[in-house]
């Protein structure tokens, strides 16, 4: 290739699509999801130029997919607990948070949650705990338990 004007480098951006910002927090999401020791300052370069407030709810949900003990203690905290938390950063971190390849880490929780569901049941007009109650039982779909599906729908 030639080099352009003032001796710069052509941009290779011919032809490739413009990612959206949620599309860079995906890639920077499956990274964490994936083990890759750069997500952390992948994803620490992107919220300098991605200052929205969807842009924090992705890092947020970006960083449920670091796969340690301690990571996953502290988003089943928040997402049982903080009532700051909006229901939109439970949903989004949710995902990463319930990667099959963090199922080792992750399993323990499905049986927590599973007992969390009678206490949810009594409101039936709260939307977001039904919603939760479908995500629980996709989650055990996942892990394609019977054992787990017959629990969910006993309850």
């Amino acid at each position: 290739m030639k080099e352009g004007l003032n001796n710069e480098k052509p941009a290779l951006t011919f032809g490739l699509p413009t990612l959206r910002t949620k599309d860079k927090f995906d890639i920077v999401t499956k990274l964490f999801i994936l083990g890759d020791k750069d997500a952390e300052n992948l994803l620490a370069e992107l919220t300098k130029t991605e200052t929205s407030d969807d842009a924090k709810r992705y890092a947020y949900a970006a960083r449920a997919g670091i796969a340690t003990v301690e990571n996953k203690a502290k988003y089943w905290n928040d997402f049982i607990n903080n009532k700051e938390l909006s229901e939109s950063w439970i949903e989004a971190g949710f995902v990463s948070f319930n990667s099959i390849r963090h199922s080792n880490l992750t399993l323990q929780y499905l049986e927590k949650a599973l007992a969390e569901l009678p206490n949810h049941k009594k409101e039936p007009q709260n939307l977001f705990r039904q919603r939760l109650a479908r995500c629980i039982y996709r989650w055990a779909k996942k892990r394609r338990s019977t054992q787990y599906r017959q629990q969910v729908f006993s309850r």
